[in-house]
C-alpha cells in the first residue's frame, strides 16, 4: 500500500485504469522502491437522479469513491490482458460493495434518527396533558406540531387554592431546539402552579429561569390566565 501515488491519482482523476510497465512512465518513487510495474483503477459508482421524471435526467453520473493500486517488484513482469480484466472486475465489485455499505450505514443512521424523533414526539405529546376537569369551567386544548417536535405549548393546572392556571405559548424557531425550551417551560409552569405562587410572580419566575437556561437567545411568547372558582379572571400577556 502506498500513501501517495501519482499513478493512482491519474486513475482517479481520469476515471480510467492506468497501467505502467518497465520504462513506460515509471515514477521516481517506483524506481527508488524497486517497483517494476503498477496498475491502478478508480472505484466508480453510478448515481441515478432522484425525483419526478420531468425534473430528473435519465443519464446517470459516475462518482469516484476511491481507487485500487497493485504494484509488482519482479523485474520485467507486466500485466496481461486477463489480469487487467480481473483487476477491473475486482474494482467494480469493490466499488459496489463499498457504496452499498455506505448506503446501508446512512440508511441505518437515518432510521435511528427517525426513531429517536418519534420517541421525542411521544414524550412531547405526553407533556401536553389533558386539561383538568373542574366544576366551574370547561377547558379544551389541542396541538398538532408542523414537524416531529416543535415549540408550541399549552398548559393547564389546578393550584392549591382551587384556581386554574391556563397558558398557551410559542418558542421561537422550530424542531428539537424549540422543543427543549418548550419542555423547560412546561416543567416550570407545572412547578410554579403546584407551589401556588401569586399570579404576577408566576410569570416573572418563569421568565427568570428560562433566561438562565437559554443558549442562543431564543424567546418564548406566553399568554396565561388565572381563573378562580368564583369566576374572577386575571390575565397576562407575555408578547403572545
Amino acid at each position: 500500500w502506498v500513501a501517495q501515488s501519482s499513478i493512482l491519482d491519474r486513475a482517479i482523476g481520469g476515471r480510467e485504469t492506468v497501467v505502467v510497465g518497465p520504462g513506460d512512465g515509471q515514477s521516481k518513487s517506483m524506481v527508488a522502491r524497486g517497483i517494476s510495474s503498477a496498475l491502478a483503477a478508480p472505484l466508480l459508482v453510478a448515481r441515478h437522479p432522484m425525483g419526478r421524471g420531468k425534473d430528473a435526467s435519465f443519464v446517470a453520473t459516475l462518482e469516484v469513491i476511491g481507487g485500487i493500486l497493485v504494484e509488482r517488484r519482479q523485474a520485467g513482469a507486466v500485466f496481461t490482458r486477463d489480469e487487467l480484466a480481473v483487476f477491473e472486475s475486482l474494482a467494480a465489485d469493490a466499488a459496489l460493495a463499498i457504496d452499498s455499505a455506505r448506503l446501508y450505514r446512512e440508511t441505518r443512521d437515518k432510521a435511528k434518527i427517525e426513531h429517536e424523533m418519534t420517541l421525542a414526539r411521544t414524550i412531547q405529546a405526553a407533556m401536553l396533558r389533558e386539561p383538568p376537569q373542574v366544576g366551574f369551567a370547561e377547558i379544551h386544548a389541542l396541538s398538532r406540531p408542523a414537524r416531529s417536535v416543535g415549540g408550541d405549548l399549552y398548559f393547564s393546572g389546578v393550584r392549591p387554592d382551587g384556581a386554574v392556571v391556563t397558558a398557551v405559548g410559542d418558542v421561537s424557531g422550530k424542531g428539537v431546539a424549540a422543543a427543549l425550551i418548550m419542555a423547560m417551560a412546561q416543567g416550570l409552569l407545572a412547578l410554579v402552579t403546584d407551589l401556588g405562587l401569586p399570579f404576577g410572580e408566576m410569570v416573572s419566575a418563569l421568565d427568570r429561569n428560562l433566561a438562565t437556561f437559554n443558549p442562543g437567545n431564543r424567546f418564548l411568547t406566553l399568554g396565561a390566565c388565572l381563573l378562580h372558582p368564583d369566576g374572577h379572571l386575571a390575565a397576562v400577556n407575555g408578547g403572545h
